[in-house]
């Protein structure tokens, strides 16, 4: 039976290593704010794990990641699932090619966002889009 545990983002290296090598896939901002992680584990191994920043009255997924060896095994959904039932007000930034992964999860269009993560997603693709080469949507869990 595969379990979901909550825990902080720094109290795990492998963690903070898998976000800040993947920059700027993954979220370095879930490191400095020490968010809450939701993650499976195999072993004493994280193989799959998530994270989720408290913004203002809002929550945000941060990070969605599962190792390269795991993939396929709906890791990724069941940690998603897990959060949304867990918190209120649950958005998510991604670039177009995910949004039908998150519309799968719960996800739609984000039409009233906290102010902060319009702001972000905003900041984001107005400045970084063009280094990145793509642009990012906000989406909030229904």
């Amino acid at each position: 039976m595969i379990s979901i545990k909550k825990s902080k983002t720094l109290k795990h290296r492998s963690v903070v290593k898998a976000i800040l090598e993947n920059f700027p896939t993954l979220d370095p901002m879930a490191v400095l704010m020490n968010s809450d992680l939701y993650y499976i584990a195999e072993g004493n191994n994280i193989v799959a794990f998530s994270t989720l920043k408290k913004i203002g009255n809002s929550n945000e997924l941060g990070t969605v990641y599962t190792h390269e060896r795991y993939r396929g095994r709906g890791y990724a959904g069941m940690i998603i699932q897990r959060i949304i039932s867990k918190n209120r007000k649950v958005n998510v930034f991604c670039e177009d090619a995910l949004n039908g992964f998150y519309e799968k999860q719960g996800f739609a269009k984000c039409t009233k966002c906290h102010p902060v993560t319009y702001l972000r997603k905003r900041l984001f693709n107005f400045f970084l889009r063009p280094f990145f080469g793509y642009r990012i949507n906000s989406l909030q869990a229904a």
